[in-house]
């Protein structure tokens, strides 16, 4: 565990001229909502969250910092754990910094009114975006390296969607689950946690083996 933690803080070193970025796009999120546009806020920090969760890799690549792990030194189980550690610190920090702006600073009136139930609906989103796109990205990303890997993910990501759209429509089919998720803002967001984190889990076992395999084969 002291191994991952200090893969983890070796991320957060190695990202921190792009700490600085983040945090002027959530500092632009909170002056729209202030200045009155509805669920943009909270959207925004959640697009720049992802951004950012994908800027890890090309920063390595940039920097060539991927061999301070060497010197660590860490494994690289380790190092795959301590990144998707960062990515799922930065998505929930973005869920959190995004469901308060909507529902502090947005201000509210007649014709757009804000509850928990509709602000939680836009963050919820957000997150499992940020979810699906690094379970998808990162064992692509620690296997093919990120110059090669941004082109392959788009197709990996079209054939998950493809062969899961069916079965996804099929099951929820006359279901009224936006209804459903507005109705109960608390077991929404807890449940797309929960599911976000265990697809994170998931897709980190599936990085580790191919990192692990790499220039191996």
């Amino acid at each position: 565990m002291r191994a991952v933690v200090g893969a983890f803080r070796l991320e957060v070193w190695v990202m921190k001229s792009a700490w600085a970025g983040l945090g002027l796009l959530v500092a632009v999120s909170c002056a729209s909502a202030l200045a009155g546009v509805p669920f943009m806020p909270g959207s925004l920090v959640s697009v720049s969250a992802t951004l950012f969760t994908l800027l890890v890799f090309s920063v390595h690549e940039k920097n060539r910092t991927s061999g301070l792990y060497g010197f660590v030194p860490l494994r690289r189980r380790d190092v795959v754990a301590g990144r998707y550690l960062l990515a799922a610190a930065v998505g929930v920090a973005a869920t959190v910094v995004a469901l308060a702006t909507d529902w502090f600073l947005t201000p509210r009136d007649e014709l757009m009114p804000m509850t928990l139930g509709i602000a939680v609906l836009p963050v919820t989103a957000g997150w499992l975006m940020l979810c699906f796109t690094v379970a998808l990205a990162y064992p692509v990303y620690f296997w093919l390296g990120f110059a090669r890997g941004m082109f392959v993910t788009p197709v990996v990501g079209m054939v998950v969607v493809g062969l899961g759209a069916v079965p996804v429509v099929a099951a929820t089919q006359g279901a009224d689950i936006l209804g459903w998720a507005s109705d109960h803002p608390g077991a929404t967001l807890g449940l797309a946690l929960a599911g976000g984190l265990v697809v994170l889990a998931v897709s980190a076992l599936v990085a580790a083996v191919l990192y692990q395999r790499k220039d191996q084969t």
